[in-house]
């Protein structure tokens, strides 16, 4: 039997072919690979230049609704500011990327806005991102007709004693009379034509101001032993004195806010050593506050605000009217700003309030001055020669996205006030209120019940020959 044995091998033309077509696999599998890489790289690039321009109208939105007046037609980056958004710039960058807010006015009341963001991609490609939107400033169509306000309703506790101040919290109006037993009053309002009286309480005996907050009212007032006074209100039929701080020395104890369990409040000047105008006192424990700092302003500060990571104050010091405090540190508060209103160096700052970037200061020049805040390191006088009211401007609260701002004061004829806010550069008396009585009513404290659209206010002196010291006042 014959055996045959094929000992022939793969040909040298076989062979060629087979390492083409291995080198051809292999570059169609790199190239595959490249390619996945790179439109991942480019998908994830597109999906980051894409959050970055929808972050941009959100941004403008978040500033619109804490006050509308602020977005103003130009081209803008963005920054952020006491953790707040805020309009700087012609562009910001984030890393690759460049962004760039357009806004243009289409009305009176709407905004367009373009948020836009640019990158590139590689050496031979671009990316752009541009998305659109409006916004409308609602408060013109949900606010009633400030132009004509009315008296609907009021209240009155005692003949001769003055209110002092006022707050809403929820359904119900807290006051505070500068005298009398009781001289702390909660007051219903979810009826505002028939407001009633739910729960009462007695003070320090001249109370000046309150702050709701958490269901507890932080009193101060002239008490030498007790500047600082907490009261619990969880309870309204009966509210009841829980706690309260002594501050060193004889100094009355004016404004008040309260942040994050802390309280702060502002001070009458002494020129003792430890004696000084400006307090942080740890309220975690209602019944026992705990001081945590103070600091010395060299002069009266008659009123505070706060604001995320500062504190306003109205200063009696004629160079250095407005003052703002950094509270970072609860225990090592900083003066890092102070500004000089001017236009007579012979009057007091008396209140103030913080509407978005925005603070407004009262003066007893029966001036209101509006600052620029959104750097509160460099604030900046809008208005230096000041929104004339015409009387002491006791107390103001903006409301309507801070596009009103309403003004309690001691003008006769005109002791409450309405203007429109929007432009600060020039802004508008809106409606105001002659409140009638025996003698003249001068109007002291303020605030809004945003939900009734409705603004409560507490003055001084025998008003409406009934003697009512609370009052609500609505739209027409």
């Amino acid at each position: 039997m014959n055996c045959h044995k094929d000992n022939r091998g793969f040909s040298l033309v076989e062979i060629v072919i087979a390492g083409a077509l291995l080198v051809l696999l292999i570059t169609g599998l790199a190239g595959m690979m490249v390619y996945g890489i790179e439109g991942s790289t480019l998908a994830g690039s597109n999906n980051r230049g894409l959050f970055l321009a929808q972050e941009g109208l959100e941004a403008v939105r978040n500033i619109s609704e804490n006050n509308f007046s602020n977005i103003i037609d130009g081209v803008y980056g963005l920054a952020t500011t006491s953790n707040q958004w805020a309009l700087g710039g012609a562009s910001d960058t984030v890393g690759i990327y460049n962004r760039k807010i357009e806004i243009s006015t289409v009305d009176n009341n709407t905004k367009k806005v373009v948020s836009t963001v640019a990158w590139r991609k590689n050496a031979r490609r671009e990316g752009l991102v541009s998305l659109t939107t409006y916004f409308t400033n609602w408060v013109s169509s949900f606010l009633g007709k400030w132009a004509y306000p009315s008296i609907e309703s009021g209240l009155s506790f005692n003949d001769t004693i003055a209110g002092s101040d006022v707050m809403i919290d929820g359904d119900y109006a807290y006051i505070i009379l500068a005298g009398g037993s009781p001289n702390f009053y909660i007051i219903d309002l979810s009826d505002t034509i028939n407001p009633t009286v739910v729960g009462s309480t007695t003070v320090v005996p001249v109370p000046f101001a309150l702050y709701i907050k958490d269901g507890f009212a932080y009193i101060t007032g002239s008490d030498n032993n007790n500047e600082l006074q907490i009261v619990d209100v969880r309870d309204k039929s009966n509210p009841a004195l829980v706690g309260s701080y002594n501050a060193p020395g004889s100094g009355d104890a004016y404004g008040v806010g309260e942040q994050e369990g802390k309280v702060y409040f502002s001070r009458n000047v002494s020129n003792k050593k430890g004696e000084d105008e400006f307090y942080i006192i740890d309220a975690t424990d209602p019944g026992s506050p705990k001081y945590l700092a103070s600091l010395n302003l060299e002069d009266t500060a008659r009123a505070v605000a706060l604001s995320g990571s500062y504190a306003y104050i109205a200063s009696y010091d004629n160079t250095r009217e407005l003052q703002v405090i950094d509270i970072t540190s609860s225990t090592a508060p900083q003066r890092v700003a102070t500004v000089d209103v001017g236009n007579y160096n012979t009057y007091n700052a008396y209140s103030i309030t913080i509407a978005g970037n925005t603070a407004f200061l009262g003066r007893q020049d029966s001036r209101i001055y509006a600052f620029n805040v959104a750097d509160p390191l460099n604030p900046i006088l809008i208005n230096p020669l000041g929104l004339s009211v015409g009387g002491y401007p006791y107390k103001t609260v903006a409301f309507g996205m801070n596009s009103y701002l309403a003004v309690a004061c001691a003008r006769a004829a005109r002791e409450f006030q309405v203007w429109d806010i929007y432009n600060m550069s020039s802004p508008k008396l809106v409606g105001y209120l002659n409140i009638a009585s025996t003698t003249n009513f001068a109007a002291v404290g303020i605030d809004y019940h945003a939900e009734k659209d409705r603004l409560v206010l507490v003055g001084a002196s025998q008003p409406f020959n009934d003697n009512r010291q609370f009052i609500v006042i609505r739209p027409q």
